[in-house]
Order: C-alpha cells, then sequence, then structure tokens
C-alpha cells in the first residue's frame, strides 16, 4: 500500500491541539506527517501511542517545535531597584501582553534531588542568557560559618540545615526585594550541589536560612555558593530577572538594544515536547526541538521507535528520555544545552 503524507504548515496550525489532531485522525501504519518548514510554539506537548504504531513523523529543511514564546513589546524599564550604573540599559517586557499567565518559577534541585522541570529561562537567537546572580561569572562567596553546629557521619563539624550559614559580604544590604531570592551552593562537599529558596536572610548578621526541603548535607565554613535571582544585580549584558510576582521579564540585551531580527525566547512548556507511549514502529526524523523546560522527547515503554537525524537544544531537562521498551534508537542526531542529560 502506497504511503499516505499529511502536510502541516505552521500557516495551518495554531496550536498544540491543531497538530495532535491531525495526529489522531490519521491513524495508520502507512501514514507519514511532514511538517513544511517554520516554527511551532507549542501550548501542550504532542503524544504518541499505539494507536499510531507504524506512523512517521519527519521535518521538511528547518522545523522547529518550540516549548517556549517568542516576546515582544520591549520597554526602557524604570524600576527603582535597577542599580544606578544600569539605568536606561535595562529593558522590560510585560508577558501577560505576550500571553503568558505564568512562568516556570525557580525550583529546589540538585544532588541526588528528585528531577522537576527548570525554571523559565531567555535564549536569544537561540544562546542561553543569564539568570541574575552575585557574585558574577563563575564567582562564589564562602561560608564563613555555620549556625547549631554538630558533628556528621564522618565525624567532621558541619552546621544543621535548618538552622543556615554565615557569610561574610556587604553586597546584600543593597538589595531591597527579597520574595523570591535563592542560593546555589556547594554546601558540604565539592560533588554535592543543590539550589535553594532562602527563606531568611538577616543582613545585619549576615546569615541565611534556607527554605525546605534542603540539600542532603550540612553546611560547612570554607564551602561555596552564590546567590541568584536579584533584580538589584540586573547590570550586564545578556542578563535577565523575572518578577514573578507583576508577571515581569526585565533583561539587558547583548550588543544594540532591539536589534532587527533579534529572536528573544522564553521556555515555557512543562511536560514533554513529544511523548511516545507503548508505541511500535515508530520514527521521528528531521526535526528541531527545543526551547522547553521539561524534556524534549519522551520514549515509554516502546518498541523500535527511531529518533533520527533531530537537533534538540536548550532543554531544560533530558533531550531524550528512554524509559522500558526495545529496540529503540538515537541516530544521527545533535543534541546540547540540556539541563540533566542528552540522552
Amino acid at each position: 500500500m502506497d504511503t499516505k503524507t499529511v502536510i502541516i504548515t505552521s500557516e495551518t496550525v495554531k496550536t498544540s491541539a491543531d497538530i495532535q489532531k491531525i495526529l489522531d485522525q490519521n491513524r495508520s501504519a502507512e501514514t507519514e506527517i511532514a511538517f513544511r518548514e517554520g516554527e511551532y510554539y507549542l501550548d501542550a506537548g504532542l503524544r504518541l501511542g499505539k494507536e499510531h504504531n507504524g506512523m512517521r513523523l519527519r521535518g521538511e529543511a528547518k522545523v522547529r517545535l518550540i516549548g517556549g514564546r517568542r516576546l515582544h513589546g520591549w520597554t526602557v524599564a524604570e524600576d527603582a531597584r535597577i542599580a544606578p550604573e544600569a539605568r536606561g540599559a535595562v529593558l522590560v517586557c510585560n508577558l501577560k501582553e505576550n500571553g503568558i499567565r505564568c512562568t516556570g518559577e525557580i525550583a529546589s534541585r540538585g544532588y541526588n534531588r528528585p528531577v522537576v522541570p527548570s525554571h523559565s529561562q531567555l535564549f536569544i537567537n537561540g544562546e542561553l542568557q543569564s539568570l541574575t546572580r552575585y557574585p558574577k561569572g563563575d564567582g562564589f562567596l564562602k561560608i564563613s560559618g555555620v549556625a547549631e553546629a554538630e558533628h556528621d557521619e564522618w565525624g567532621e563539624k558541619s552546621g544543621r540545615l535548618e538552622a543556615g550559614f554565615y557569610y561574610d559580604d556587604d553586597r546584600p544590604m543593597r538589595w531591597k526585594g527579597k520574595d523570591d531570592l535563592w542560593v546555589h551552593g556547594y554546601w558540604s562537599w565539592d560533588w554535592a550541589n543543590s539550589y535553594e529558596r532562602v527563606e531568611e536572610l538577616d543582613v545585619a548578621e549576615r546569615k541565611i536560612v534556607n527554605a525546605p526541603p534542603y540539600g542532603n548535607y550540612g553546611f560547612k565554613k570554607g564551602q561555596r555558593f552564590c546567590f541568584l535571582n536579584i533584580l538589584e544585580e540586573l547590570t550586564e549584558p545578556g542578563e535577565y530577572y523575572i518578577d514573578q510576582r507583576e508577571n515581569l521579564l526585565y533583561f539587558i540585551p547583548p550588543g544594540e538594544k532591539n536589534q532587527p531580527g533579534m529572536e528573544v525566547m522564553l521556555s515555557l512548556l512543562e511536560e514533554p515536547v513529544l511523548t511516545v507511549e507503548n508505541g511500535r514502529d515508530i520514527t521521528i526524523s528531521g526535526l528541531q526541538v527545543e526551547g522547553t523546560r521539561g524534556n524534549a522527547i519522551l520514549v515509554e515503554n516502546c518498541a523500535g521507535v527511531a529518533i533520527d537525524n533531530c537537533h534538540i537544544r536548550n532543554i531544560g531537562n533530558h533531550g531524550v528520555f528512554i524509559q522500558g521498551g526495545k529496540g529503540n534508537q538515537v541516530v544521527h542526531s545533535t543534541i546540547h544545552d540540556c539541563g540533566d542529560c542528552g540522552v
């Protein structure tokens, strides 16, 4: 029997539901779904199951399945918290006016912790931008002391996670907004890091108490950490900050402001862009999957699923997650810039 080819174009489908409807209306082992070149912004993940056995999904030329949203409508920010040296350079975007009701918040995650979707990340022309932090770049502060010290299972002194730790720096005294302040640290060992929300910041005592859940080990003097998500530290090109309460995104663009054709993308989708569950002999080829907070492609309890000649990038968790099944493969594909793992 001849293969039936169904064409999808970015002009004729506007939502994930539009694409899913086409997939479900053409359930046949002799069906090929061909995406014409274009950008497909997904507001929900696409799903294939046993009813799609034998189906082939392929992209023609450059097909982008995007789990985020392109942002428009930038103005110069006038928030009083912006550092004096950055005033006039910081742009702000109203996310609600871009059809975004809420974004993915930073989550407590790290070594030996459950994998959870990443926070919403900003990409310019496909390049990841930097969430504001202090110190800048690869710098870290040192834990100067611990509260309620005790001995750990190795007989070394460490501070109780519930009690917090001390630092030695005056910079936090400048920060007015501390409602969504985070820290990233290697609290006890250089191989065990985690991201934690700050519950209490006492700038007079220079003390931090994190919110539960905590990391797996106590605090040790001399270990390193940094602060994250601070509007007052938005001072350099390529940095951004999201005000969750007001649904605003602040950003200093790299190079000139509002460059013609500059693509500003925010990752939003939490579920996989494409899930294949209990399927057989399904081929996915020629697609570029990107800009999502979760996994790009999830293959679960399948047989003979082939991911061929795909480009997977800018993913919050895993590029491809294969769980159970047999004879599944990822070939001739490029996978990079994934938050947790490639395959």
